[in-house]
């Protein structure tokens, strides 16, 4: 007779989560370094185009310090997918600012969203919250959980098969 384990899955998902998060709860990198204006990066998932590059640009209204630069940023990602190109074109939300080591941040995305038997585009909205962890000056990592809000094109679409919860991860070059 096999032994189950209760609630180790969940403990242990936990404790990885909290281990994460505590950097961000401790203020750690408070003050890392001023925001980047202008960044390139290149992974993977729906930020990326499913495969390729994104460009994220920060809003400058005025001049001087501007605290809108601080907490958004527009997102362009341009690649490739199974079945031809992709896309995404949306803004993000850092709630706690830019300018730390762990960046929090929240994403609303149109493009490229998934592809149907490996030939078909669905293209539609996602949202998506992820983290920036800035490792140097120049350089950070982006990574996401997205989930699909919706899509265009198709009457029905079997999201057991295509998948409403997608991940992304890249690696950013802060420019400025």
């Amino acid at each position: 007779m096999k032994r189950r384990r209760k609630g180790r899955p969940a403990a242990a998902m936990a404790a990885l989560a909290l281990l994460l998060a505590l950097p961000v709860l401790a203020g750690e990198g408070a003050t890392a370094a001023a925001p980047s204006r202008f960044s390139l990066g290149a992974g993977f998932g729906i930020p990326f185009g499913v495969i390729g590059v994104s460009c994220e640009m920060n809003p400058i209204l005025g001049s001087g310090p501007d605290p809108v630069a601080k907490y958004f940023s527009l997102n362009l990602g341009l690649g490739v997918a199974v079945a031809g190109p992709g896309y995404s074109l949306g803004f993000r939300f850092y709630p706690l600012g830019r300018d730390r080591a762990w960046a929090p941040k929240v994403s609303l995305l149109y493009g490229v969203v998934a592809v149907v038997n490996w030939e078909d585009i669905v293209r539609g909205f996602s949202l998506g919250a992820g983290i920036v962890r800035r490792l140097r000056k120049k350089l950070s990592l982006d990574g996401d959980v997205i989930l699909i809000i919706n899509h265009f094109g198709f009457d029905y679409l079997d999201w057991d098969s295509v998948g409403r919860i997608k991940a992304s991860l890249g690696v950013r070059w802060n420019l400025d």
